[in-house]
């Protein structure tokens, strides 16, 4: 949703997922994206082949047109807007977004000269430069030809960095803009859940509306439909979606709890449940957690606080430390 947003703050009108084979969950939660003032299809990458196939696979779509790619895990509170602005005013054949990092090993990192766009190098030992590349770029359409001419990587994958780099050396202006505000790399735990606080704190803006029995709801939050509050304290910022039950114990600050939940006699803080998931009896808290679709935890009855990091339909069963 908020790269969504971001996309129309740019001016940008239409928008095309690409999606994992089979997988419908976008197009089940987003639509036709009419609800967030965009045109919205959808194509699918029918295997993992890297970011720079994932491109290639909305060819057709994009067709003869200068088109942005926005990576579903790169959050960028200020938005994009000045990005492409910059884009339409120098109107080269490629751009990418920049932002200087303390370590820029970690990701795919470009040389400039100047403005302009000189060598890329994903991950490196010895980096180019302290620019490490933001997952938004702007292209025209000559880069599929790129594309199409890159060959895989040692790890099986047509990565992006390669394909802008034989871009380049075929003769496209290619330029690096940087970032002036905070980018989250969201690909990981701890940047999720900093990502997550980020959304509460714009999504859970209002009072919670008149629910629950003997429960105390304290600062903001945007809980969904059919939801049962029972004997628990909620202390936003927190987002609840429809058909949970919360029962006993406290939620929040800062929690996004998915679809379907139960959550009884458990604290949890700065955490994500996804859809489906149930926490019980876990009386020292779940903190800094982040629990897939379907995750079952029970506590029995655990008063320490705990972390978890769980991927999709795990069963959890923690058992409280033996007394010496």
């Amino acid at each position: 949703v908020w790269i969504l947003e971001a996309l129309r703050e740019a001016e940008v009108s239409e928008a095309v997922l690409v999606v994992s084979a089979g997988d419908k969950h976008l197009q089940h939660a987003i639509g036709d994206g009419s609800q967030y003032g965009l045109k919205v299809s959808y194509v699918e990458q029918a295997e993992p082949r890297g970011l720079a196939d994932a491109v290639a696979c909305a060819r057709q779509a994009v067709g003869d047109r200068p088109f942005v790619v926005y990576l579903g895990d790169d959050l960028l509170p200020d938005g994009i807007a000045q990005f492409l602005s910059a884009v339409r005013e120098r109107d080269p054949d490629g751009a990418v977004l920049l932002k200087e990092v303390d370590d820029p090993s970690r990701f795919g990192v470009v040389e400039l000269r100047g403005e302009r766009v000189v060598r890329l190098v994903e991950k490196p030992s010895e980096p180019p430069s302290n620019l490490a590349i933001v997952g938004v770029y702007a292209f025209k359409p000559g880069i599929f030809e790129a594309i199409a001419d890159t060959e895989p990587s040692a790890r099986g994958e047509v990565e992006i960095t390669d394909a802008i780099q034989l871009f380049v050396e075929r003769g496209a202006e290619v330029i690096g803009i940087e970032e002036e505000g905070p980018w989250i790399d969201a690909g990981e735990f701890d940047s999720l859940l900093v990502a997550n606080q980020l959304y509460l704190e714009r999504a859970a803006s209002g009072p919670a509306p008149d629910i629950g029995r003997q429960c105390v709801i304290v600062g903001p939050v945007a809980i969904s439909g059919n939801v049962e509050l029972v004997d628990c304290e909620i202390r936003g910022p927190v987002a609840i979606g429809g058909g949970c039950c919360i029962q006993g114990g406290s939620i929040g600050p800062y929690v996004s709890i998915g679809d379907g939940c139960t959550v009884r006699d458990a604290s949890i803080r700065n955490s994500i449940l996804g859809s489906g998931c149930s926490v019980r009896r876990l009386p020292g808290g779940l903190i800094d957690s982040v629990l897939g679709d379907g995750v079952c935890v029970d506590g029995g009855g655990v008063e320490m606080p705990v972390t978890l990091r769980a991927a999709d339909r795990s069963t959890l069963t923690l058992r409280p430390q033996e007394e010496e």
